[in-house]
């Protein structure tokens, strides 16, 4: 999606089904201002793996970064949805 690995063509593709992705509504974009154009895949795993990947734009703005990864132990297979949204917050408004 950013630089130029991929024909413009298909970078436009990828960015349109990674924007229109609806399973971080509790994850990555929960940390993400309003207004802020969102791209990002999610990942789930056995005993609460979590990882995410998406790059967040104001509109007007150059793109910020943001990848999660996180593995919880064994006895503890509740998922952090919250701790993703947290995560993602803090750089999302210092970059964007």
């Amino acid at each position: 999606m950013l630089g130029n690995a991929l024909p413009t063509e298909q970078r436009d593709v990828l960015r349109d089904l990674l924007e229109r992705n609806a399973t971080s509504a509790q994850r990555i974009r929960a940390g993400v201002p309003q207004g802020r154009i969102v791209a990002d895949k999610t990942g789930t795993g056995d005993y609460g793996t979590l990882n995410d990947i998406a790059v967040a734009r104001h509109p007007e703005r150059r793109a910020a970064r943001r990848r999660n990864y996180v593995q919880q132990s064994h006895q503890e297979r509740r998922i952090r949805l919250g701790f993703i949204a947290e995560a993602a917050a803090h750089p999302v408004a210092t970059f964007t």
